[in-house]
């Protein structure tokens, strides 16, 4: 079976450690008889067409802007399917891969097969962000009504996908796991808790994730703000992550005067960053949309009780009361109110983490569902060898 897969994983095509998506992807080159993947690129990134073992083709782009990037990966593709059978066509996203990779496949009449790993078009959190994805949205829209086949992550999203598109019944749900799960569930934090705590604090609430708008802080510190008036001045409030809105956080945690409760870490390294899960009191994830957010998961495999707002992958991880607590999008009382009830009751939270570490062990096998993809495009292909 032959796949050729447009998208954005520039990891690819660097000489650093393997990353998750080149370990994955590498994985799936080993049922496949060639895998070509394009990746949008521009000139001035550098990069080399590159094979990865003996059947895994890498090609840039390598556009002077995205215009000129788009019409390279037409004819790179266009190349590859009248010099090879290519049983199915996979694009990264419905929008700038989405459109390239669907004038590809009707011209060849091969199948097409779109990943929703982001949001999807019809998130109502999403719309309201801005203009520009309103207009994005229609070509998104456009693009998954023509597909053979949509991708998905979490429940919430395929169930969304399956009311508005008729082609509900090849609307595929496969997570994306870390392949460092192990990482995850044997995760010691004493160390990294004592370090943050010294002797000042007593809890940690953590959140990790960038900080955009789409992740609502500026709610999120108010809410900080009255659990800290409500007597709990001994919890710490542990941001990790970077992003184009943190000087507007910090200048919102300034004029809340909370700065003695909240530490900032821009950046973790990612084999550091189980320590830190196993060494908070709660996760917290306020988001105004996701597709399947990765912090669930990893904070669910290091045993920690998820407080998030009701976001697509958060009732894929979490029975609401059991294994954490899913509250109202944008709703700042329910979300303090949950954080509350964690923080005054150790029992429960950890109950809670023991029950979310056990149902990501029971649902989620990183080789199965690395596995299900190689059936996926077997099943859209036809089944051939």
């Amino acid at each position: 079976m032959n796949i050729l897969s447009i998208g954005y994983t520039k990891d690819l095509l660097d000489d650093k450690d393997a990353s998750d998506t080149k370990e994955r992807m590498s994985y799936y080159s080993t049922y496949l008889s060639n895998y070509y993947v394009i990746v949008h690129t521009l000139k001035k990134d550098g990069f080399q067409q590159r094979m990865i073992g003996n059947n895994f083709e890498v090609i840039p782009s390598n556009g002077w802007n995205s215009l000129h990037s788009f019409l390279r990966i037409l004819k790179i593709g266009v190349g590859i399917c009248k010099n090879r059978q290519i049983h199915v066509i996979q694009a990264q996203d419905p929008i700038f891969t989405g459109l390239a990779a669907y004038f590809i496949a009707r011209w060849f009449r091969i199948p097409l097969n779109v990943t929703v790993y982001g949001t999807n078009p019809y998130d109502s959190g999403w719309l309201s962000e801005s203009l520009k994805n309103r207009l994005v949205a229609f070509i998104s829209r456009y693009i998954l009504g023509k597909v053979d086949a949509i991708q998905v992550d979490g429940t919430k999203t395929q169930t969304i996908l399956s009311n508005h598109l008729r082609n509900s019944k090849r609307i595929y749900l496969k997570p994306l796991i870390p392949p460092d799960s192990a990482l995850f569930y044997n995760a010691c934090g004493e160390s990294v808790r004592k370090e943050i705590l010294q002797l000042q604090f007593k809890k940690i609430v953590l959140f990790v994730g960038r900080l955009e708008k789409q992740k609502n802080l500026y709610l999120y510190l108010d809410a900080v703000y009255e659990i800290i008036e409500d007597g709990f001045a001994n919890v710490l409030f542990l941001i990790i992550g970077d992003g184009s809105e943190r000087e507007g956080l910090r200048r919102k945690t300034r004029q809340l005067n909370i700065e003695a409760n909240l530490r900032w870490i821009p950046y973790v390294k990612r084999s550091l960053l189980p320590s830190y899960y196993a060494a908070c009191d709660v996760l917290v994830l306020p988001s105004l949309y996701e597709g399947f957010a990765r912090v669930l998961m990893e904070a669910a495999m290091a045993g920690r009780p998820i407080v998030t707002t009701d976001v697509s992958g958060a009732d894929d991880i979490i029975v609401n009361g059991e294994s954490g607590f899913i509250v109202p999008i944008n709703n700042k009382d329910e979300l303090k109110k949950k954080v509350l009830v964690l923080l005054n009751d150790e029992y429960l939270a950890k109950r809670m983490g023991e029950e979310a570490r056990n149902m990501m062990r029971k649902k989620y096998d990183y080789e199965i569902l690395l596995r299900k993809q190689i059936e996926i495009w077997s099943e859209l292909a036809g089944n051939p060898s």
